[in-house]
């Protein structure tokens, strides 16, 4: 791993947020002034590590390494994913400190301290939503990955749970009511609770037969239940529209996860 740090600051608490900006995105354009250091994982020649580090390890990584310069947003400057047994997926990035991470976020992974607010949403309405009655909608997401092995052993997977802003939106009058955007928020956490059971069973099953099988089959049928529970959430709230029915089933989603 290469690292430069090109100023100082107090590090960070654990409980502090860290933004990320995605390669190629982003509508606010960062002050090189604010640039705290860059850091480069890349490919260990020496190293004999069965598996590779895998993309969401590897932010989790950054995240503390930013905190620990004092730096509050990551801006990743290329991506490349493993396409070898055994090698990294290899991220470099950039840390910044600025006043406020929210005017620079692109994507965000689910947090208990992180809830979302209208500000987030930042991207514009399609065409084939203009006409239609919906009042906001959130781009969340569940990623997985699996580091690469080499020859033997048990891979590790990886799950997180995500929001991307820029292809979020919001009609305006939404903006003031606050059941809509609970509504969203509800949606996140109900997102995150399944990439957990997800996170479970590839653990539970990691070393059960074949491993592509075995994950193809997992997130299947994981994927399938967490489309029916979004199905009925989005039902049986009314789309944020039944008070509630959304209270009762945000209760039950923080209970799941224990919040």
């Amino acid at each position: 791993m290469r690292e430069a740090v090109y100023k100082n600051y107090d590090s960070l608490s654990n409980k502090e947020l860290v933004g990320i900006v995605q390669s190629g995105s982003g509508k606010m354009k960062l002050d090189t002034t604010a640039l705290v250091g860059r850091i480069f994982n890349g490919q260990s020649k020496k190293s004999k590590e069965i598996f590779g580090i895998a993309y969401p390890q590897i932010i989790q990584n950054y995240m503390t390494r930013a905190r620990h310069m004092g730096a509050n947003l990551i801006k990743i400057n290329q991506l490349k994913y493993a396409q070898v047994k055994g090698e990294n997926d290899e991220i470099d990035a950039s840390f910044f400190k600025v006043n406020d991470i929210r005017n620079y976020e692109t994507r965000i992974y689910w947090s208990p301290d992180r809830k979302l607010t209208w500000e987030d949403f930042k991207g514009h309405i399609p065409d084939e939503f203009k006409d239609e009655n919906y009042s906001s909608y959130g781009n969340v997401g569940i990623q997985h990955r699996t580091n690469m092995e080499k020859f033997y052993g048990t891979p590790n997977f990886f799950v997180i749970a995500s929001f991307d802003c820029e292809k979020s939106w919001f009609r305006p009058y939404a903006y003031y009511q606050n059941d809509f955007l609970s509504f969203q928020q509800g949606l996140f956490d109900l997102t995150e609770l399944y990439a957990r059971k997800m996170q479970t069973q590839f653990t539970t099953n990691k070393k059960k037969g074949n491993r592509t099988i075995v994950i193809k089959a997992l997130d299947d049928s994981l994927g399938e239940a967490y489309k029916k529970a979004e199905n009925e959430y989005v039902t049986e709230t009314n789309a944020g529209g039944d008070k509630e029915a959304l209270t009762r089933w945000r209760l039950k989603i923080r209970n799941e996860l224990g919040l």
